[in-house]
């Protein structure tokens, strides 16, 4: 048995320091490939999160040209409901002027005015708010209304302006001056806005 012992011990050291060094590789081995992958994680995780950070920079800025088109187009109604509502008030206040020559085409003109006016309100809505717009809206008939006195008022030749039509159309004139530097201020608003 001893000589049974005597040759067994070198081969069970043998096989202990060959498990130990295949132990010690293997171990090594999978460390290595685990701090690879931890390294090549890392690296993918960090290219993810730039292109998404790219990304959203792109979204950002696609954001703010398409509000800044539509602060333009916004900018450019009212300008243009601005300079029509100038009109209006001149209109409105040349058909009060008493000149049986020109009259009924001042009162036509003033007429036309307001009609198109309105007509151009009605699509900005979405750009005002509902009760600017409503404010607009009533005005712009207290104005019709008044020319369509004004133009029966007119057709009898014995029948002299009043003087309350004439301060009505004066009120609402002055209530349509009002509206418009209404319109100014908000223009200027989308201007300053960031």
């Amino acid at each position: 048995m001893n000589k049974v012992l005597q040759m067994l011990i070198p081969h069970a050291v043998l096989l202990a320091v060959l498990g130990f060094l295949s132990r010690s590789i293997y171990t090594h081995w999978l460390n290595k490939d685990i701090e690879g992958s931890r390294t090549n994680w890392g690296s993918a995780q960090e290219s993810h999160a730039k292109s998404l950070a790219h990304d959203l920079e792109i979204a950002r800025l696609e954001h703010q040209v398409r509000f800044s088109r539509l602060y333009e187009k916004r900018f450019l109604k009212l300008d243009e409901l601005h300079a029509d509502s100038q009109q209006v008030v001149s209109t409105l206040a040349d058909s009060l002027r008493v000149d049986a020559a020109t009259s009924e085409r001042r009162i036509s003109e003033a007429e036309n005015s307001v009609l198109a006016l309105h007509q151009k309100l009605k699509p900005s809505e979405i750009s005002l708010p509902a009760l600017f717009v409503a404010e607009w809206d009533q005005e712009l008939s207290n104005a019709y209304r008044a020319v369509v006195r004004l133009r029966s008022a007119r057709a009898d030749p014995h029948y002299p302006l009043q003087p309350a039509l004439r301060d009505s159309m004066d009120a609402i004139a002055a209530t349509i001056q009002r509206l418009n530097h209404q319109l100014a201020d908000r223009a200027r608003s989308i201007i300053e806005q960031p």
